[in-house]
């Protein structure tokens, strides 16, 4: 009877580690996916952040075109206000130094740049 305890006694003690080892694999198990569960927030939170810059790229992207468009109209009301001031500024010199036909070569380039 000796022996049948001793068996006994070792089934008991390898059920013992058999259920501690469970309970360790299930406690682990808990906490990787309630790790997980965080990890997964955590990209959720990014992916929205990363959707939140995307849309502000867009926008400044839109606002980067609005503003070279609106350089470029600029650019071209100058171009125009500057062949107009030339042939002014001509017309100023012609008429101090009383020179007609000046004075009338830059009223010409006046009424052709400057429009009516």
């Amino acid at each position: 009877m000796n022996g049948a305890r001793r068996t006994t006694a070792m089934f008991a003690i390898v059920l013992g580690v058999l259920i501690a080892a469970t309970g360790a694999f299930v406690t682990l198990f808990l906490l990787e996916r309630s790790a997980a569960a965080e990890v997964g927030g955590q990209v959720t939170v990014a992916e929205q952040e990363l959707g939140d810059a995307r849309d502000r790229l867009a926008h400044n992207r839109s606002t980067v075109d609005e503003l070279a468009d609106g350089e470029q109209a600029l650019t071209g009301t100058n171009d125009a206000l500057r062949a107009c001031a030339d042939p002014t500024k001509a017309s100023i010199d012609a008429v101090k130094a009383g020179d007609d036909k000046a004075l009338s070569d830059a009223i010409d380039q006046m009424l052709l740049h400057c429009g009516r």
